[in-house]
């Protein structure tokens, strides 16, 4: 349950969809160029924090509305 929320819906799935649709949103958020750069921090995309904060803020909705049914899904 915790991957299917972190990755799908409310998680990175729509947190994309978001991203890409909403006028708000700067630029450099909504484009990240993953070619620039060899070596391997250099290619990890400058908006990782906001993405896998969304993603984990995902998981803890999960929590909130009892969709875990034992702690071990957590």
């Amino acid at each position: 349950m915790a991957l299917s929320l972190h990755e799908t819906y409310p998680g990175h799935h729509l947190e994309a969809i978001y991203t890409k649709l909403n006028p708000s949103i700067p630029i450099f958020r909504k484009y990240v160029d993953y070619t620039s750069g060899i070596n391997a921090p250099a290619r990890f995309p400058l908006r990782t924090a906001i993405t896998e904060g969304w993603g984990l803020y995902s998981e803890f909705l999960g929590e909130e509305l009892g969709l875990y049914t034992d702690p071990y899904q957590r």
